[in-house]
């Protein structure tokens, strides 16, 4: 349970950095860092139903501070972290190259599916073209570019705070040890 914290620290931390980078750095290429933890937390959380549920609460964190329909990013992340999970027992994502292809296949599909979401219960006609598909394209190259970097981060800070439950677990008083 104390993993959840430090986690949500970070995820909400990341969404402050993507906000101020954002103002440094044109919108394409400045990487999506919560969407990179969203993918991380599917890589390296110790189980599935707690992971979802972090991703759940970032999702949501989101939605309130970028403005777009509640739910869409807490919807998005969970078919996203559910996806890295599934996908790492077929695949070896925990290699760079592996996993930046994946992240920046993941900003296609974020892209698209927000689109669909937006024109669906919006009931416009928005549609990408060429323009919007160059930056879209930018924008998966600069999340593939800080996906290893992320998914590092999320892996050395899981360890830890995972290590410090089993540790609390092994050590509290009237606790049988097997």
């Amino acid at each position: 349970m104390k993993s959840v914290f430090p986690v949500l620290a970070i995820g909400l931390l990341a969404l402050v950095a993507q906000g101020g980078i954002a103002t440094f750095v044109p919108p394409p290429y400045c990487p999506n860092l919560a969407l990179l933890v969203a993918i991380a937390i599917g890589l390296h959380w110790p189980d599935m139903a707690g992971g979802l549920a972090v991703v759940t609460v970032l999702g949501y964190s989101t939605d309130l501070v970028s403005g777009s329909l509640m739910g869409q990013h807490a919807f998005i992340w969970l078919f996203v972290c559910a996806s890295a999970r599934i996908a790492s027992r077929r695949l070896n994502l925990r290699g760079a190259l592996p996993l930046a292809a994946f992240a920046a296949g993941v900003t296609f599909f974020f892209a698209g599916t927000q689109l669909f979401l937006t024109d669906l219960l919006m009931e416009s006609s928005a549609t990408l073209g060429w323009r919007g598909f160059l930056d879209v394209a930018k924008h998966a190259f600069a999340n593939a570019v800080f996906a290893p970097a992320v998914s590092a981060l999320m892996a050395h800070l899981l360890a830890w705070a995972i290590e410090d439950d089993t540790r609390q677990l092994e050590l509290s008083p009237g606790r049988a040890r097997i």
